[in-house]
């Protein structure tokens, strides 16, 4: 017993935490979803807030309407910026995916256009873009619409989704990511937030992920191998029997 015990406490396994996976709405529940956009590029101060709420499943037909709000605000200060490149910002367009994919959206946005599966730049084929240049039919090119620093635009989204749904993924991939573009006399650029990343205003990084195979291990992995081994060698050090003096 105690050897069976002494060589599995010499065995340490290391656990990584996974990413979180997008945030799941459900019908019935009062669901806030938050996110705080800096672009990550030094000296930009590009920034917005984006807040999704008070989603309501209703039965049409043989599909489901998700009608919901959306408030948006382009949050970027002057900074490092001149003052003719603050007025040059404009919040153009973001984007959100839905699992289920939604087959329809639209909205009642003064600023906004509501398109689905289309381009976005820097993550391709996006569920439901919106974007102020309803004329290009996508989300990848320039326009001179959307909010300059801070301007809001509050309005509803309707989401159809084909069948009975009580619930939906939302957010773009694991890490719940809202794609964003801001158009400036500067560039273009193209962000996206996930609340357990640093470039979400308010939140913690998340953990470090495991390393790639061939790294040198950090000390304190190291420190728990020497433990293994000498639990190892103790285990084989009571199993050998001692050599008997011939009298």
């Amino acid at each position: 017993m105690n050897r069976v015990f002494m060589g599995t406490a010499a065995v340490a396994l290391l656990v990584f935490a996974q990413p979180a996976n997008a945030v799941l709405v459900t019908d019935g529940n009062p669901t806030s979803i938050t996110y705080n956009v800096s672009q990550p590029v030094t000296g930009t101060n590009l920034k917005a807030n984006i807040v999704f709420s008070n989603f309501d499943f209703t039965t049409v037909g043989s599909n489901t309407q998700v009608t919901f709000n959306t408030s948006v605000k382009n949050t970027t200060t002057i900074g490092t910026l001149t003052q003719a490149q603050l007025d040059s910002v404009r919040l153009t367009g973001f984007a959100y995916d839905t699992d289920p994919n939604a087959t329809g959206a639209t909205d009642n946005s003064s600023i906004y256009n509501s398109l689905i599966s289309t381009n976005f730049p820097s993550f391709q084929t996006v569920d439901v873009c919106l974007i102020a240049a309803p004329q290009d039919n996508n989300c990848s090119g320039g326009n001179n619409g959307g909010l300059s620093p801070g301007g809001t635009d509050t309005f509803t989204e309707t989401l159809t989704f084909s069948g009975a749904i009580t619930s939906f993924d939302f957010g773009i991939g694991q890490n719940e990511q809202l794609a964003t573009k801001f158009q400036t006399d500067f560039g273009s650029f193209e962000t996206g937030t996930n609340p357990c990343l640093v470039n979400c205003d308010g939140f913690p990084p998340p953990p470090p992920p495991p390393p790639p195979p061939g790294t040198v291990p950090e000390p304190g992995s190291i420190l728990m191998l020497m433990s293994g081994l000498i639990g190892l060698g103790g285990w084989f050090g009571i199993g050998r029997a001692k050599p008997t003096k011939v009298a």
